[in-house]
């Protein structure tokens, strides 16, 4: 009869256990689904975006978003030299390359909505979606680079795995897994860019669509 009395109690804090554990995961979930809404008060974007590799910076991105649908301009310098320009007022693009100024031009088609370029707010919509998808273990806050973060607890195909997301605005400022580190930094949210970042130096040779 005490054995059975013991199963019992022990089923019952492992019963509690679990239970709380579903419980604070949900909160966690619902609080994560109020940080994703935010990301369309983004207006206007500037950080730099980096991409480690086993501690090896594998690629280095500094990008500037400025307006929404027709009249969102996004420019993305890397770090081999290359400016992307994407320039929806105008539905055009360029290729920049600084060294030998000159640039190709070509045709920016489709709807502005369904651009995905690093900084757009499709391309944050979309790593919000994978998030959501992903094997979500646990949900806790903390702060990195002075911002209030949800931190966000995976089980993947390396193991576990950290997402930071920003709470203000929605968007991931630093993931980890075993191999991969992403980071986003010197964030500035809903500033005033000038027009003149999207344009092209004087002088650069354009090789038409």
């Amino acid at each position: 009869m005490k054995k059975l009395s013991l199963i019992f109690i022990i089923l019952i804090v492992i019963f509690l256990i679990v239970g709380g554990f579903l419980i604070f995961r949900q909160l966690g979930i619902s609080k994560l689904d109020q940080a994703f809404n935010r990301i369309q008060d983004i207006k206007s974007i500037k950080y730099d975006f980096s991409i480690y590799t086993r501690g090896n910076l594998l690629s280095k991105q500094t990008v500037w978003k400025k307006g929404t649908g027709n009249e969102m301009k996004v420019k993305i310098a890397m770090n081999d030299g290359m400016i992307l320009v994407y320039d929806f007022t105008k539905s055009l693009g360029y290729a920049y390359t600084p060294d030998n100024n000159k640039a190709k031009e070509f045709k920016v088609t489709g709807q502005p909505e369904e651009f995905s370029a690093e900084g757009t707010e499709t391309a944050f919509l979309n790593e919000a979606k994978t998030i959501k998808e992903g094997n979500l273990l646990f949900v806790s806050k903390g702060k990195l680079d002075g911002k209030d973060c949800l931190i966000l607890y995976f089980l993947g195909s390396e193991g576990l795995a950290k997402h930071w997301i920003w709470d203000s605005y929605g968007i991931s400022i630093k993931t980890n897994t075993k191999s991969t580190e992403l980071k986003r930094e010197n964030i500035e949210v809903n500033v005033d860019i000038p027009d003149d970042i999207f344009e092209l130096p004087a002088g650069v040779e354009i090789t038409p669509s």
